[in-house]
């Protein structure tokens, strides 16, 4: 399972629509500000443009199962350069305020359920991404 996100970025905020193997979905996403390669500012950037592993683990901060991305399998982060992000989540929301440095989404549990499907067959599930063309 590939999920794509295509990000517009704002002044303010960063938004997304998302694909599911080339499907779009229904709801957005949300993340804090894009700021420049390299860097960040904890629980205000957004996580870099990139190609990720997407899973559902549990998380302590929210107390329940959640997605979890990152590129870095030797301690489930996000690596980009020098800088490295810890706990990339995305969860449910509809305000910037909620989104602390996680991606948020409209439509979440149908989202986890899919990927939770999918990872229950053995596959690897991608997530992609990139700047609205």
């Amino acid at each position: 399972m590939i999920v794509t996100q295509l990000r517009t970025y704002l002044v303010d905020k960063t938004i997304s629509r998302l694909y599911v193997d080339g499907a779009e979905q229904h709801g957005a996403c949300l993340e804090d500000v894009g700021r420049g390669r390299g860097v960040k500012i904890q629980d205000e950037t957004c996580i870099p443009e990139g190609v990720y592993f997407a899973k559902v683990t549990y998380s302590p901060t929210f107390k329940k199962n959640l997605i979890l991305l990152y590129n870095n399998p030797a301690d489930f982060s996000v690596v980009d350069g020098v800088v490295k992000w810890t706990g990339i989540r995305v969860h449910a929301g509809t305000k910037t305020s909620h989104t602390a440095g996680c991606v948020l989404y409209q439509d979440y549990q149908q989202l986890q359920d899919m990927i939770v499907a999918e990872a229950a067959t053995g596959k690897p599930v991608m997530w992609i991404i990139e700047r609205k063309p």
